[in-house]
């Protein structure tokens, strides 16, 4: 190799491969134009025209968040059919293909091929069904995997699959149904009633085996305690050798702390305390002084994130619409099990694939749902993005989860205990993506986000998800 060449990049081999495997196809046409915002996918998903259909091809070395996001990026571009692509011979648009240039996938499917399944699936679903295929490379030719999507039915009989199934019946008995009705902590519910601002509320910690009572102190979504029977602990973040992030920061300056500690405990008033504890009282006015620094100038009572952010993350709205002081635009709904205490409808837990026992590596990952809402008895399945500012692919990628969340509550029978209890249909449930109004900007920046929220809305009508925007609750 000369001084002047250098080594191919990973990249640069993967898609010489994708192409090589588009061209053995003699009727696949690759869209190679650069034509601004409506090449819709980004350099990691191709679109293209094959076998008189449309089609979008993911390379090799692509990450699983660009070949789960493939199907949207696939919808998009159907919902706003470029030149290229509607050119020549007529565009057979009942069908359309997912191309992923990785090995088909074996017997023990990864999440990420199981997820492809229930998302390919959804696509039938919508107000506008279309069939949706995906195909991967079989060694000489591209295979269609036409194998089903995961269920978890809670009788797996063969033994070889792993405990999946019986997975939601654990949640269900042992953590989701107790803490739909039970009381919080006296501590957590004390320290809450003295501070008295309604950024600071009581959730259901994440479902942990063994944490049936634990309940999760957070300002605007961000967790600065954490309660169990008497003991309240307030920590954010936790200790690391490396420099604290902004969060943990202002945490330990108010409560004059050094980055090793654990955290500062809260004890009833009147209980003797040791070096470092804090009465009710105490800790409270602490909270207090940590909500004041979070609340930058213009940011009325949001709690901001971030040292260089000016905006609310997507914490702060999803508390915010877990506790009613946002709503999805457009609709009327309730809050699960609202009782004035306890934010109930966060951390409600998914899976998104059924593998086997002998799979290396096995291991059941579990997601959680934004928010969980309702209108009625109708569950809402709600996916909530907010950027630092618009992006597309960003407010896109949030189809994900919301098809995949409601894949697995449709799936999943164990669950209908526990939304019996809640008072809900599970069959019922509806998937929305929200995100705030962006900021307003220029005339074209406005006419840009009108446009791509109008195909942001067809793309869900393909997989049965409403898209809206999540806005403040005006004060009365």
């Amino acid at each position: 190799m000369s001084a002047q060449e250098s080594k191919p990049t990973k990249a640069a081999l993967a898609a010489a491969e994708l192409g090589r495997r588009l061209s053995e196809v003699h009727d696949s046409d690759i869209d190679r134009s650069s034509d601004g915002r409506h090449t819709h996918c980004g350099s990691k998903i191709w679109r293209l025209r094959w076998r008189d259909q449309l089609a979008v091809a993911v390379p090799g070395d692509a990450g699983d968040s660009f070949v789960l996001e493939a199907p949207f990026a696939l919808m998009y571009v159907l919902a706003d059919l470029p030149r290229f692509l509607s050119k020549a011979d007529a565009l057979d648009k009942s069908t359309v293909n997912v191309l992923i240039s990785r090995d088909f996938p074996s017997e023990n499917s990864s999440e990420v091929e199981q997820a492809m399944r229930s998302i390919r699936d959804a696509a039938n679903i919508g107000h506008s069904p279309v069939e949706l295929r995906l195909w991967y490379w079989g060694g000489t030719d591209w295979q269609r995997d036409d194998q089903d999507a995961p269920t978890w039915p809670g009788d797996c009989k063969p033994a070889e699959w792993s405990d999946a199934c019986t997975k939601a019946d654990a949640w269900v008995e042992t953590l989701l149904i107790p803490r739909l009705h039970k009381e919080p902590s006296d501590l957590a519910v004390e320290v809450v009633e003295r501070v008295g601002d309604p950024s600071l509320r009581i959730f259901s910690s994440a479902i942990k085996a063994g944490h049936q009572d634990k309940w999760s102190l957070r300002i605007d979504g961000l967790e600065v305690g954490v309660a169990s029977g008497n003991t309240l602990k307030l920590a954010v973040g936790k200790p690391r050798k490396t420099c604290p992030g902004y969060e943990r920061r202002v945490y330990l300056d108010v409560f004059t702390l050094k980055n090793d500690s654990k955290g500062v405990t809260v004890k009833h008033d009147g209980e003797t305390l040791k070096a470092g504890e804090l009465t009710v009282d105490e800790a409270a006015l602490k909270i207090k002084e940590l909500l004041a620094r979070f609340r930058k100038a213009g940011s009325g009572n949001w709690v901001i994130r971030g040292e260089t952010r000016d905006s609310p993350d997507e914490g702060a709205w999803e508390a915010r619409l877990l506790d009613g002081r946002a709503h999805l635009e457009g609709r009327i709904t309730s809050l699960v099990g609202a009782d004035g205490q306890v934010i109930r409808g966060s951390q409600f837990p998914t899976l998104w694939q059924h593998p086997h026992r002998h799979q290396q590596g096995h291991k059941l990952n579990s997601t959680y749902l934004d928010a969980l809402l309702c209108e009625g008895r109708k569950p809402i399945a709600v996916e909530l993005k907010a950027l630092a500012r618009w992006e597309l692919r960003g407010y896109r990628a949030a189809f994900i989860q919301a098809v995949l969340y409601r894949h697995y509550i449709k799936q999943t029978p164990a669950l209908d205990r526990w939304f019996a209890k809640a008072g809900l249909d599970r069959m019922e449930v509806q998937a929305v993506v929200a995100f705030p109004h962006p900021t307003s900007g220029t005339e074209a920046f406005n006419d840009m986000v009108k446009t791509e929220f109008t195909l942001l809305e067809r793309v869900g009508e393909r997989f049965g998800v409403d898209v809206t925007f999540v806005c403040e609750n005006q004060a009365r």
